[in-house]
């Protein structure tokens, strides 16, 4: 059994490998590195193999493998005790999924505040250089003190650039 779960892992390892370099998203919290991820799947592969022929399981090979990174042992350790390597592949890039959908819902979040403040102050600035004037054309007209209201736009208007 232990050779069927070995080459199971090391065939995993080719899928993983292609699936990275396809672009499919993995990672959550953590990134994965492109350029050493061969080399690194290599070594795993080479020292989970020497532990599996001393009779240890692929899973206490990966587990006592230092070299190995934490999401890599989480991924292939749930895969081994499911008993389902694709489940487990399929479940990880959904979750990486949910996790760059919720970044990016967050990211685009802090962004409307700004176009909302932005608006506004475009806003008030054509207010007080455009209606503030016919204001006060209007209470000079009328011969009406002006009133708080007016007053504050035109200390507003007068502060303007």
């Amino acid at each position: 059994m232990n050779t069927a779960e070995l080459n199971d892992c090391m065939a995993f390892n080719d899928q993983l490998l292609a699936l990275i370099e396809a672009g499919v998203p993995f990672e959550v919290g953590q990134e994965i590195p492109d350029r050493d991820l061969s080399t690194m799947l290599t070594r795993i592969n080479a020292s989970v193999a020497r532990q599996v022929s001393r009779g240890d399981s692929v899973e206490e090979a990966i587990e006592a493998e230092e070299a190995v990174p934490d999401w890599y042992r989480n991924l292939i350790v749930a895969g081994l005790q499911s008993d389902n390597l694709d489940g487990a592949l399929r479940e990880f890039s959904r979750i990486a999924n949910s996790a760059e959908e919720a970044r990016f819902v967050s990211e685009s979040a802090l962004f409307y505040p700004f176009v909302v403040c932005g608006l506004a102050y475009l806003g008030m600035i054509g207010f007080c250089l455009f209606f503030v004037e016919r204001m006060e054309s209007a209470y000079a007209s009328f011969k009406i003190q002006s009133g708080t209201g007016l007053v504050v736009l035109q200390t507003i208007r007068d502060t303007l650039p």
